[in-house]
């Protein structure tokens, strides 16, 4: 019993992967293109990994095109939810996975990292959403603040777990090269 469900969960591994893939392309295709040519080539909110100002954030609201606007809150956001969610439970499922080596408690904490991440982008899309559904000059530091650490923090999580999915990767290759010279 402990085979199938671990092949189960690795079938949901490989079809998360291809969804977040999946969702990334119609971003970078897509959606992107569409945001960047709508703000005159500047950057994205949720692209800019070292933060943003509010004179930063006033200079892109006022670049933007309504339909910049609307493709950034309306389909963006959505394949963009679509990304994080399959990408942060890819995360999570390939790290405690491949942690068998570990105590289980140390897998369940290590595998908690991409859900930050996961809920650290849900929160920078809600208070970018909230900026673009208000005007230029209705913009506060304290909004542009909290938007902007959401994204610095997001980028923190995301790249913490990837090193760690990394890592988690390079060992479990190691463990199996080891086996495998001794087993001959």
């Amino acid at each position: 019993m402990k085979h199938k469900s671990i092949s189960i969960i690795w079938k949901l591994f490989w079809f998360l992967v291809i969804v977040a893939i999946a969702a990334s392309a119609v971003i970078v295709l897509w959606s992107g293109p569409i945001i960047l040519d709508e703000a005159a080539g500047l950057a994205p909110f949720d692209t800019r990994s070292k933060g943003y100002s509010l004179v930063d954030a006033q200079e892109y609201m006022r670049a933007l095109s309504l339909t910049g606007v609307e493709t950034y809150i309306g389909p963006q956001r959505w394949i963009d939810t679509v990304y994080l969610s399959s990408f942060a439970i890819f995360l999570m499922i390939g790290i405690y996975q491949s942690m068998w080596f570990w105590p289980k408690v140390i897998r369940i904490l290590a595998s908690l990292v991409p859900l930050v991440y996961g809920v650290l982008d849900l929160l920078e899309n809600a208070a970018v959403a909230q900026m673009l559904k208000g005007s230029v000059d209705g913009l506060t530091i304290e909004n542009v603040e909290i938007a902007s650490g959401w994204t610095v923090w997001k980028f923190h999580a995301v790249n913490a777990s990837l090193i760690l999915f990394v890592f988690v990767l390079v060992v479990r290759f190691v463990l199996w090269v080891r086996a495998k010279a001794t087993s001959r």
